[in-house]
């Protein structure tokens, strides 16, 4: 295991939750106005009497009804992921939907997101399919995800006024993207001629580049999807129905805490804009190193969000914690379902992930 990536994941995570819910005051300290604790403990942004006046005012209907779409959304993205791998054979919808939740299980207490991986192992070991293929069909499910968020990002970058660094970073993601989809578009056009290609070239050399040449047809056999228009158009329409799922599962937590109808913030009348500027940020953040389930690093983001349409620091503090708490909950606990129905053990798993982790390259 890369042990100093997992440390660093663990101090990045360490420093968002610290600056979360501590406001340090350096210019005190170097001046001497302030001791080292004062100044960096003696700040707390929370105020507990504020947890449980909220607490109190939750709004029990869009909570649940959030935590009923979250898990909705669950079965349209395994639809999804299958309608990508039915195109390299068949494999049950049970298998694919379970695989998904106990992949998202994983990423909540495994590093490097080691679900991800796992659960496109799973589907090959269930279905018979290359396990390399599993993982392009895998690595073009979030390609598909991101392009998604891209266009999300365009339509809210018309309507809100993100500052410099995030319109920036919005444009590079989006050429990124979008170049890997017309790549993935090419060798998916042309895999028989690279097929051909790759075997004639490695078919009298060494056994290693003969395997490397068959990993790599495999590969782009996951890239499939792309050659069917009705498939595309499947996975192109449930992409964009997930990014409104998850746009109206945020507005539903901002109704349970009373955010969208206070006149003391600006949220107020422009909720479903304020949910997709969260929506984008907080999936953005999802990319910053951090521990298992971006604990920390999602919080930071929420809050810097939140702080752009005047929610107070303590209420948005509470409102992160909450929002993390709520999707880490429901995405554990359908996965654990998921283990059972599937009739998994814990060591197994973890003996897959371990393997899964120690494979990458360093």
């Amino acid at each position: 295991m890369k042990r100093w990536q997992t440390w660093l994941g663990f101090l990045i995570s360490l420093l968002f939750l610290y600056l979360v819910f501590f406001k340090p005051h350096f210019h005190e300290l170097f001046s001497g106005e302030m001791g080292v604790f004062e100044a960096l403990f003696g700040r707390l942004r929370l105020d507990i009497r504020d947890v449980w006046k909220l607490a109190s005012e939750v709004r029990p209907l869009p909570a649940i009804t959030a935590v009923l779409m979250l898990i909705g959304s669950l079965f349209l993205r395994a639809w999804r992921w299958r309608v990508m791998i039915s195109q390299l054979g068949t494999v049950s919808y049970n298998v694919v939907y379970h695989a998904v939740n106990i992949g998202y299980l994983l990423n909540n207490i495994l590093p490097f997101r080691a679900g991800e991986f796992l659960r496109a192992v799973l589907v090959g070991q269930r279905s018979g399919l290359s396990k390399i293929s599993m993982l392009s069909v895998l690595v073009l499910e979030r390609v598909f995800d991101l392009a998604g968020l891209v266009v999300l990002f365009g339509i809210v970058l018309a309507l809100y006024p993100f500052p410099e660094w995030v319109r920036i970073g919005g444009g590079i993601m989006a050429v990124v993207i979008f170049a890997v989809l017309i790549v993935g578009l090419f060798i998916s056009k042309s895999h028989e001629k690279i097929s051909s290609w790759i075997k004639v070239k490695t078919a009298e050399r060494s056994d290693f580049l003969q395997s490397l040449g068959k990993h790599a047809i495999n590969l782009f056999q996951g890239l499939h999807v792309l050659r069917k228009t009705s498939a595309m158009l499947n996975v192109v329409w449930s992409s964009l129905m997930l990014w409104l799922i998850y746009i109206t599962i945020m507005k539903l937590s901002l109704d349970a805490f009373g955010l969208t109808n206070n006149p003391n913030n600006g949220i107020e009348g422009a909720g479903w804009l304020a949910s997709a500027v969260l929506t984008v940020m907080t999936t953005l953040g999802l990319g910053i190193p951090s521990a298992p389930g971006a604990v920390g690093t999602y919080h930071g983001v929420a809050v810097l969000s939140l702080s752009w349409f005047g929610i107070e620091e303590s209420t948005a503090v509470i409102f992160a914690t909450y929002l993390h708490l709520f999707m880490m909950t429901t995405l554990s606990g359908m996965g654990l379902i998921s283990v059972w129905r599937m009739g998994l053990k814990w060591k197994t798993l973890l003996q897959s992930a371990r393997q899964i982790d120690n494979s990458k390259p360093e």
